[in-house]
């Protein structure tokens, strides 16, 4: 008969998901060669320690207050009468410099919040640079192909910062190798880019004195589901739409409005070629669904009926977004629990049948022109002109310029945000008509209203008045420049996250 395997220890982690703890022997990693041995965590079997530790004359230990609760007073008992317990002020560099120290290696992935500060320290023992440098250095995390990273880089030189790129998928070590050798001042993360789950990165970050700021350009609860820790809540969050700073303020986060920028680098009527050769064309740009949408929804699905609602609502302009979405799926909690995505699926296929639904209003009444993926032909029963993909920074702005009318629909992922097209169009030397969203609030309303409709059948009109060049027209095309360029650039953005970073 083969012996039952041992039972192992459940305890509760930070966000109250049980885990399973593994094996005692191969949980603890030793590091430093000191007289005093320091154990952090003790684990589930605290009496095996003095064999995996030498039988070391005294101990000290730190632990958890949540991880001792759970352990109960079966676990306290066990505790060997040479360890003493130490509190977590005690840890100075000097001590823990001078010690061996022994780490409980699950307790990071159980207790991220508490033990994060402490292993960060440890890393960078060994850290000499501690002045900032000069001019002082801003980490920009991000792929080599994104978005809004050369911009901010700009907008900060032209601050008097020195931008220093790093790899959006840094590795623990690799920062904590970067932070041995630079003082940077500020770390600015696009959508917790260079941060990880647990946020290791984030405590090396603020143990080396970096302030840390976070701007979600995208929906933040989706950006936030990946992580496993409450850290995401001592540092200030940037949301490009204001209706996430209340939910966002209730769980405990440092949210503030950052809207969407332009940069007149890319965008500005004179890099750009002259109205006068402008097409007739009224043009839309803009993909089907966001890149790796599937592997984002993997494993969720739409309620049909809600879907068939929001639907309904689309002829009268209700805009059935993702806070409609929660209330009707009446989701409990925005965070830790994934449930939220559901309503993120909800309020994406819904976004999708209002472009839809407005495109077949546009192609109805004029030539229409879509820039971007191949899968408009299938959507779409009216004939459009297709165009491939434009790049970014050459080539699109030229577009905006050229084209008679632009037309933007804002992602019901988003229930007050604004696209790259509210500010992109306008300083191009193009014209844009939008559908109504409460985000258009940063802007005059005498702007935003003579070119915003709210009912998909009201955009025929509205092209119709403005296909062609008038007084109007001209009048609010500079109008708007004069606000986008006076209000509206990154450079405006990067002001006030460093007036934010410095609180």
């Amino acid at each position: 008969m083969m012996p039952a395997r041992p039972t192992r220890v459940k305890i509760k982690n930070e966000l109250g998901k049980t885990r399973t703890l593994p094996d005692t022997v191969t949980s603890f990693q030793q590091t430093g060669q000191g007289k005093e041995h320091l154990v952090l965590g003790l684990g589930p079997e605290p009496d095996m320690l003095p064999a995996i530790l030498g039988h070391p004359s005294r101990v000290w230990f730190v632990e958890h207050d949540l991880f001792a609760q759970q352990m109960g007073q079966d676990w306290e008992a066990r505790i060997p009468a040479s360890f003493q317990r130490i509190p977590v002020h005690a840890l100075t560099r000097e001590r823990l410099a001078a010690s061996t120290l022994w780490t409980y290696t699950p307790g990071l992935r159980l207790f991220p919040s508490f033990w994060g500060p402490i292993l960060a320290r440890i890393r960078l023992l060994g850290r000499t640079v501690f002045q900032p440098s000069r001019p002082p250095v801003v980490l920009l995390p991000a792929q080599n192909n994104a978005l809004i990273v050369p911009e901010l880089a700009r907008a900060f030189e032209q601050a008097g910062w020195r931008p220093l790129f790093i790899p959006d998928n840094l590795a623990v070590k690799q920062m904590e190798d970067l932070l041995l050798q630079v003082a940077p001042t500020l770390c600015l993360s696009l959508n917790l880019a260079g941060l990880d789950g647990y946020g290791e990165t984030h405590h090396l970050l603020r143990e080396a004195g970096v302030n840390v700021v976070v701007w979600m350009v995208d929906n933040p609860f989706h950006i936030l589901s990946r992580c496993q820790g409450h850290f995401w809540k001592d540092i200030p969050l940037g949301v490009t739409d204001d209706w996430f700073m209340k939910p966002l303020q209730a769980l405990g986060g440092q949210a503030f409005h950052l809207p969407l920028a332009t940069d007149p680098f890319v965008f500005h009527p004179s890099r750009h070629e002259h109205p006068q050769n402008s097409s007739p064309a009224v043009t839309f740009v803009g993909r089907t669904s966001f890149p790796r949408k599937q592997q984002f929804f993997a494993g969720v699905s739409v309620d049909a009926s809600l879907l068939n609602l929001a639907k309904q609502g689309i002829p009268q302009g209700r805009r059935r977004d993702f806070a409609w979405w929660t209330d009707q799926l009446d989701i409990p909690s925005f965070w830790p629990e994934k449930a939220i995505r559901k309503a993120g699926l909800g309020a994406e296929e819904t976004a999708l049948a209002w472009r839809l639904a407005c495109l077949q209003e546009a192609a109805s009444c004029c030539e229409l022109t879509l820039v971007g993926d191949s899968a408009w032909h299938n959507l779409l029963s009216r004939p459009v002109t297709l165009h491939p993909p434009l790049d970014y920074y050459t080539t699109l702005g030229d577009w905006y310029a050229r084209a008679s009318i632009t037309l933007n629909m804002t992602s019901m992922l988003l229930p007050h945000g604004l696209t790259q097209r509210h500010f992109d169009v306008w300083a191009a030397g193009g014209f844009l008509l939008t559908d109504t969203t409460p985000g258009l609030r940063i802007f005059p309303e005498a702007l935003y209203e003579p070119v915003a409709f709210r009912e998909p059948d009201r955009l025929p009109a509205l092209i119709q008045r403005f296909q062609h060049d008038s007084r109007k027209k001209h009048d609010l095309c500079q109008a708007w420049q004069e606000e986008i360029f006076a209000s509206h650039t990154y450079a405006h953005r990067v002001q006030k996250i460093l007036e934010i970073s410095h609180k």
